[in-house]
C-alpha cells in the first residue's frame, strides 16, 4: 500500500522522510530523528604507546567518554583496546556514536640455548612472537650466536607486521673454569720394562681427572680423584695426558621440613662447603588454668647459621625438631611439662656428620621452652611464657603458678620451668630417639668447582 507525500504532514506540508515503528520510541530514538551524529579515529589499529584522533560530527557540541572529553577532535591513547561513545547535543537535541581504537601489543618471548655454558662456549639466543628481533647489549639481529665473557641478561625488542614492539629478557649463566691440574707427575717418570708408575694429577678436592694418551679426543685409560695416584705399565715410552673432568655444581637450597625422624643428605661431587642454617623449634603453650589465669606462651626455638667444610660423599644426617604439643616434648630434645597443662619445650634442629651420635653434631638450633600454665594454685595469674631462644636468650617469666621453660642458648637446651604445686618442667634432652610435632631446618649446597679440560705431558 503507498501513501502520498503529504500524509499526515500538518498544515498540508510535505514530509521529508516517512517511517513506521513498531514500539514507542524512546527519548533518545526521537533525539536522534532531529541529530544524527557520527564517530570516527584517524587511526582505528594502533601500536601500544600510540595515540588517535577520533573525530565526531553532525551535531554542535560533544562529550567522549570514557574520560569526559570535550570536542568533535580529540587525541586518544589507550593502553587497551578500547570503545568510545560521543554524545552530541545541537540546540537541545542528542544523539550518540561509537568507535573502537584496537590496541596492538605483540607477546615477544626470550630465550637462550644452552642456558649455562662454561667460559668460553657458546648459547643461542632465540626470539618468538614477532618478525624481526634486536638484541642487547650488542644491537645483534635475529637469531644470535653469543659468547658471553661473564653472565649476562640480554633484552630483545620484537617487531611484529604491524610495525608494533614489545620486549623480552632472558640471561646465560657463564659458570668460571675450575682449576687446571698442576702438578702433574709420575713417580718414577723412569721405570724398566714391565715396571709400574703412579700418575698423579692435583685440581680441587672431588675432581675428576681422566687420564689419556694422546692429546686430544681419544678414549680415556682411566680416571683418579685429584690427588690420587694413578698406577702405569707402559710397555714404551709414553706421554700421558691429565683432564680435568670436575662437573659444575650450580649452588641451591635445600630445605629439609619435620618429619618425625632423621633424614640423610650426601654431599655430591663437587662440593666442598655447605651453609647450614637450623632452627629449632617452638615450645607449647601452657594451658589454661582456673580463675581465669591464662597459660603461658611458648618459646621460640634458636636460629644456628655457619659454614661447614665437606668431602663429596660426606652423609649428614639431619634431626628437625619438633614442636611441643601440650605437655610433652618436642622431637629431638624437647623437655616435657612439670604437669600435663604445662607446656612441652620444643626440640632443637642439629646436623650430625656421618654419624648419628650426638658427640658428633656440627650445628645445634636449640628449641624454645614450654609455656607456664595458668592458675593452678593462685586464681587470675597467669603462667609464664617460655624462653626464647635467640642470640642471647631470655628466661621464662615466672608466677606463683608455674614459670615457663627457661631459654634455649645456642646448643643448649632450656632448663625447666618453675612450676606451681611442686612440678618442675623437664630440662631439654640431648638423645637420639625423640618423638614430636613440627620444626625447620635450610641447607645450602655452595658449588666451588667446575669443568675444564688440559693436557699435561709426563715422559715415562
Amino acid at each position: 500500500m503507498g501513501y502520498s507525500a503529504n500524509v499526515g504532514a500538518p498544515l498540508g506540508g510535505l514530509l521529508d522522510d516517512f517511517r513506521l515503528y513498531s514500539h514507542p520510541l524512546t527519548a533518545a530514538e526521537v533525539m536522534n530523528l532531529y541529530t544524527s551524529v557520527t564517530a570516527s579515529a584517524s587511526s582505528p589499529s594502533i601500536c601500544s604507546g600510540a595515540s588517535s584522533t577520533l573525530t565526531a560530527t553532525g551535531a554542535t557540541n560533544y562529550t567522549w567518554d570514557p574520560g569526559a572529553l570535550l570536542g568533535n577532535n580529540i587525541v586518544v591513547n589507550p593502553i587497551l583496546t578500547t570503545t568510545y561513545t560521543v554524545t552530541g547535543n545541537d540546540a537541545g537535541c542528542g544523539a550518540t556514536a561509537t568507535v573502537t581504537i584496537t590496541v596492538n601489543t605483540p607477546t615477544v618471548t626470550a630465550s637462550a640455548s644452552p642456558a649455562t655454558i662454561c667460559l668460553g662456549e657458546s648459547s643461542v639466543l632465540t626470539g618468538g612472537g614477532a618478525t624481526s628481533y634486536v638484541w642487547n647489549p650488542g644491537a645483534l639481529v635475529g637469531s644470535p650466536t653469543v659468547t658471553p665473557g661473564a653472565t649476562t641478561t640480554y633484552t630483545v625488542i620484537g617487531t611484529d607486521a604491524l610495525g608494533c614492539t614489545a620486549t623480552s629478557v632472558t640471561s646465560v649463566t657463564v659458570n668460571p673454569l675450575s682449576p687446571t691440574p698442576n702438578p702433574v707427575i709420575a713417580t718414577p717418570s723412569v721405570i724398566c720394562a714391565g715396571g709400574i708408575s703412579q700418575l698423579n694429577s692435583t685440581a680441587a678436592v672431588g675432581n675428576v681427572q681422566s687420564w689419556y694418551t694422546v692429546p686430544s679426543g681419544g678414549v680415556a685409560i682411566g680416571t683418579s680423584l685429584s690427588g690420587a695416584d694413578f698406577a702405569v705399565t707402559p710397555a714404551i715410552t709414553t706421554t700421558y695426558y691429565a683432564e680435568n673432568l670436575a662437573p659444575f655444581v650450580p649452588g641451591g637450597t635445600q630445605t629439609f621440613t619435620f618429619t618425625g625422624g632423621m633424614q640423610t643428605f650426601t654431599v655430591p661431587a663437587g662440593v666442598t662447603q655447605i651453609n647450614i642454617v637450623a632452627k629449632g623449634a617452638q615450645g607449647a603453650n601452657g594451658a589454661d588454668g582456673g580463675g581465669n589465669g591464662f597459660g603461658g606462651t611458648g618459646g621460640l626455638g634458636s636460629s644456628a647459621e655457619g659454614i661447614l667444610n665437606v668431602t663429596p660423599g660426606d652423609v649428614l644426617n639431619i634431626f628437625v625438631g619438633g614442636q611441643g604439643i601440650g605437655g610433652t616434648g618436642g622431637f629431638n630434645g624437647g623437655g616435657s611439662g612439670g604437669n600435663i597443662l604445662a607446656g612441652g619445650g620444643g626440640g632443637a634442629s642439629d646436623v650430625r656428620l656421618n654419624s648419628v651420635l650426638v658427640a658428633n653434631r656440627v650445628i645445634v638450633g636449640a628449641g624454645g621452652g614450654g609455656g607456664g600454665t595458668g592458675g593452678c594454685a593462685v586464681p587470675n595469674v597467669n603462667g609464664g611464657n617460655g624462653g626464647h631462644g635467640n642470640a642471647n636468650g631470655t628466661n621464662g617469666i615466672t608466677s606463683p603458678n608455674g614459670g615457663g621453660g627457661f631459654a634455649a642458648i645456642g646448643a643448649s637446651g632450656g632448663a625447666e620451668g618453675i612450676g606451681c604445686g611442686g612440678f618442675l618442667g623437664a630440662p631439654g634432652q640431648s638423645t637420639i630417639n625423640e618423638v614430636g610435632g613440627n620444626g625447620g631446618m635450610v641447607k645450602d649446597v655452595v658449588a666451588l668447582v667446575h669443568q675444564v679440560a688440559v693436557a699435561v705431558a709426563v715422559a715415562l
